[in-house]
């Protein structure tokens, strides 16, 4: 067996090819990858000295490791919002987080970047970066469009494979795009090309195994929120609210009736089926889309939409992640309001919509009936 059979891969973070895609789109963001990138041009096989081992070292280090593989246990990894699974049996490099080692060293594995999808559709985005590998590297494969998948967390996403060879090496890449999650990410495989590896694992088993942290469940119901305005909402577990005008002053005037939750998905049916507000899903959709470029507390308008795409967000204002499993719908069944003695009748409803930004764990909100928005924070 060659020498090179043990060689360890040096790290090609390819996914800074996604910033090609779009000047809002990041590669890594969030990540300590990114702080590991090395250029294109160095990403190539590091050579082992004859001193380093013998054959008969290298080819026992390899058939060990190629029976670890086969291994039916796997270990988490998570990097930003992204959760998935590696064999049990490969070793995690230090320094450079969400990549593993297998087959004695002669193979990496490794999530290479994430990024936004932002106002993509996935077909052009995957074919956008398709183009830019076939431009830049020597592609020996490639789906012609992306594929349905369905990962390990329910989530419906796509991807698409590319397989190319740079410098002696083999990267075998699956582009994975959650339009739900807003997020776009690449996985990789990577070997000296002249090495035989009966036991490599296909890529798509780490892919298909992917998990996110985003939207994952009802984050409202049941909290309490304190609004911009001072005010105090108080959405119980069994339906019922309170709104009090004055934050932790619950002997004040008080609003009181039933609430509905929706998000997600659901949200957006739920908002267009209300007729009396005008909105259709279409144009929910096209303001998600312009949102996912980078969101703004206050608010994009359904406009943002038809903006130049090569339009950037001003000089330090890079915007925060929503996506469409962020997207929330609440309508307050308004009874009555109550201050001291007096006591009002209400009788009607009023909607909020907006988003959940996790990073600041607040809830972005439109009044739908007023065109206000209002900024609720978990208390």
């Amino acid at each position: 067996m060659k020498k090179k059979a043990s060689v360890l891969i040096q790290l090609s973070v390819l996914a800074v090819v996604l910033t090609a895609c779009d000047s809002n789109t990041t590669a890594l963001k969030g990540c300590s990858i990114e702080k590991k990138e090395i250029s294109a041009e160095e990403a190539v096989t590091e050579m082992i000295d004859a001193e380093s081992g013998s054959p008969t070292e290298t080819e026992a280090a390899m058939e060990e490791s190629q029976e670890d593989t086969v291994s039916t246990g796997t270990q988490s990894c998570t990097v930003d919002n992204v959760t998935f699974k590696v064999n049990e049996s490969w070793e995690p490099i230090d320094g450079y987080e969400g990549t593993f080692s297998a087959e004695g060293g002669a193979c990496v594995y490794q999530l290479q970047g994430l990024s936004r999808l932002g106002r993509y559709t996935p077909e052009d985005f995957y074919q956008e970066l398709n183009s830019h590998y076939t431009s830049s590297y020597e592609v020996t494969y490639s789906d012609e469009t992306l594929n349905d998948i369905l990962l390990e967390d329910g989530t419906e996403a796509l991807v698409g494979r590319v397989d190319m060879l740079m410098d002696g090496v083999v990267f075998s890449i699956d582009v994975l795009i959650a339009p739900q999650k807003n997020t776009v990410v690449t996985y990789a495989c990577q070997h000296p090309e002249d090495i035989s590896l009966d036991a490599k694992m296909d890529i798509r088993f780490v892919t298909a195994s992917t998990e996110f942290s985003t939207g994952l469940r009802d984050m409202i119901t049941g909290q309490t929120l304190i609004a911009s305005d001072g005010s105090e909402l108080c959405l119980n577990a069994d339906g019922s609210f309170i709104y009090y005008q004055e934050t932790n002053n619950h002997d004040g005037a008080y609003c009181d009736g039933t609430y509905e939750v929706w998000y997600g998905q659901a949200a957006i049916d739920q908002v267009a089926s209300m007729t009396d507000y005008g909105l259709t899903a279409e144009e929910l959709e096209q303001t998600l889309s312009a949102d996912m470029n980078g969101y703004s507390i206050g608010g994009s308008m359904p406009y943002d939409f038809f903006e130049d795409d090569t339009s950037e967000t001003p000089e330090g204002e890079e915007g925060y992640f929503i996506c469409k499993d962020t997207f929330y719908a609440v309508a307050l069944h308004n009874d009555r309001m109550v201050d001291g003695e007096e006591v009002t009748e209400l009788g009607h409803d009023t909607l909020y919509i907006g988003y959940y930004v996790q990073e600041l764990e607040l809830f972005d909100m439109l009044n739908a009936n007023t065109a206000n928005y209002a900024q609720w924070e978990l208390k």
